[in-house]
């Protein structure tokens, strides 16, 4: 201070940067904050849906009394199992460019011999009375997916699930943390 009565224009200036520097400081502290409960919250939706989509899959494989397809040990995006007579369809569709992916099921109703051998082809069998195990429309999306069919002669039925759920394929908010896809697995043993 010059003459005692104000600011220098230098002092003002250092003044108003250590201002803008502490600002700018607040405001990232806050960005990151409002990012890492964004990221909390969507793996955690991302494993409640998965966990649901898995309890819901076993819990048809399981109560079934045999699985018509694949009818090979070789991965399928496609199961199809035999309750009583009524088929029922389990797919794995993944994601595309602009597509999120999903876990659908169907009922069947092949009315041919050729019609029941091939309940896993949609093309002889389209889809019936669909029910969206994963919703497409959320914020998650099925990565990848697989059931495996082990036919062991004299054992039962063994079914393997796997799928890896993760973020929307069009998540463009820039505080919207990306995630790594969650992988869920199970082997269900048919009775």
């Amino acid at each position: 201070m010059l003459n005692g009565k104000g600011f220098t224009l230098i002092e003002a200036l250092v003044a108003a940067t250590i201002f803008g520097i502490i600002g700018l400081i607040t405001v990232d502290l806050l960005a990151r904050t409002f990012q890492g409960n964004t990221k909390a919250s969507l793996i955690a939706r991302v494993k409640q849906n998965g966990q649901v989509a898995l309890n819901s899959i076993e819990r048809v494989i399981l109560n079934s009394n045999s699985v018509v397809c694949p009818t090979s040990s070789n991965p399928s995006s496609v199961i199809g199992i035999l309750k009583d007579g009524v088929y029922t369809r389990v797919r794995l569709i993944p994601e595309t460019s602009d597509t999120n992916g999903y876990i659908v099921s169907d009922t069947p109703t092949p009315e041919t011999e050729n019609e029941k051998g091939n309940v896993c082809d949609t093309t002889i069998n389209p889809p019936e009375n669909e029910t969206f195990i994963t919703n497409k429309n959320s914020q998650i999306s099925l990565k990848s997916g697989s059931f495996v069919v082990n036919f062991a002669s004299g054992f039962t039925t063994v079914v393997t699930v796997e799928f890896k759920l993760g973020q929307e394929i069009n998540s463009g908010n820039k505080f919207f943390a990306r995630i790594e896809n969650v992988p869920f697995q199970t082997s269900i043993n048919l009775r």
